[in-house]
């Protein structure tokens, strides 16, 4: 059975999916930023290629799409 999708069901979530990318792109050099302070051993290695964070405006936009208000 195929199930179709509607546009604007499919637009809203690749919205909220790149709203959430952006998140988890905050988290992960935030991340970044304190294990490059202390790095250690294999982890050092793994921070060669530390994650651009997003913008400020960029992570108050992706959250506003996800509906978290603060």
């Amino acid at each position: 059975m195929e199930t179709k999708v509607g546009s604007t069901d499919l637009s809203n979530a690749n919205t909220a999916l790149n709203a959430l990318a952006t998140i988890v792109r905050a988290f992960k050099a935030l991340l970044d930023s304190v294990a490059v302070q202390r790095p250690v051993g294999a982890m050092a290695m793994a921070m060669s290629s530390v994650t651009p964070a997003p913008s400020h405006a960029q992570v108050h936009q992706a959250l506003r799409v996800l509906g978290v208000t603060a």
